[in-house]
């Protein structure tokens, strides 16, 4: 990826600095119109496998969040089959009410010293490359604002909100509490209503969830999705993806999520 970036970062090294531009467009004299152009790059907007690219850092597993780092809190699942993640109060604010026994201080983005330290440990053999978390250090830290710069990298709101409100609609809907979701709230030791247990008949048994939604809960929900109005081409077969049905309503999961998202 540096390869590609390399005649950007070139460029914007020069308007950091500040190039000679002329305004075509301006109503003045003709001398009038030469001034100096500076210009930055503010931050990159790309989805998960982007900021990995961009990053040089690990969106995956044990060490999936680049701005965490060490204080990501991830555990495998051996019920689910992959990692999940803790700890997402350490971004409140300190006096933040929610923030019950978290001492852990915000995390900020790293710097230009922390990726040198941080391969200058891979170097010397004190961590293994594959747990550091480090793919590379980006080339965009040659940028001399980079490491200034609070917010360096935005996810796509389209892909990411999509994906959530999907899974939360499969939720509610009693589509994605599977077995092995129940045992995964056993595994956690969360939702014990929840928790599958032997019925009198010997066969394991899966308890309603308190969030999956009713039968008249699912048409008032589908009477309120199918009065909003979207601006011609937003939402092509709209309607026709909150059928009347449960599988017809499953079946377009996605169309309704990247609307609602």
């Amino acid at each position: 990826m540096d390869v590609y970036l390399e005649p950007l970062v070139e460029e914007l090294k020069l308007l950091w600095d500040g190039v000679c531009a002329y305004d075509a467009a301006a109503r003045c004299p003709r001398d009038d119109r030469w001034f100096t152009l500076y210009a930055i790059c503010m931050w990159t907007i790309h989805d998960s496998p982007g900021l990995g690219f961009i990053s040089g850092l690990a969106v995956s597993g044990t060490r999936g969040c680049p701005t965490c780092g060490d204080q990501l809190q991830a555990q495998y699942s051996t019920s689910l089959g992959s990692t999940y993640y803790l700890g997402h109060e350490k971004y409140l604010p300190l006096d933040h009410p929610l923030r019950i026994g978290c001492t852990v201080p915000i995390p900020r983005p790293m710097t230009m010293i922390d990726y040198c330290m941080l391969e200058a440990r891979i170097q010397v053999g004190e961590i293994p490359r594959a747990s550091s978390g480090l793919n590379l250090v980006p080339i965009l830290l040659e940028l001399s604002y980079w490491d200034s710069l609070l917010i360096q990298h935005l996810g796509d709101a389209m892909h990411r909100e999509g994906n959530v409100v999907k899974n939360l609609i499969q939720h509610i809907w009693e589509k994605a509490d599977s077995i092995k979701h129940m045992h995964a709230c056993i595994e956690f030791g969360m939702h014990a209503h929840a928790w599958p247990y032997t019925a009198s008949n010997g066969v394991e048994a899966i308890p309603t969830a308190e969030w999956v939604l009713s039968s008249q809960d699912k048409r008032l929900f589908r009477e309120c999705i199918q009065k909003i109005k979207c601006p011609t081409g937003y939402a092509s077969k709209f309607r026709i993806a909150f059928t009347h049905e449960d599988k017809g309503a499953y079946l377009h999961l996605s169309l309704r999520a990247k609307l609602i998202g």
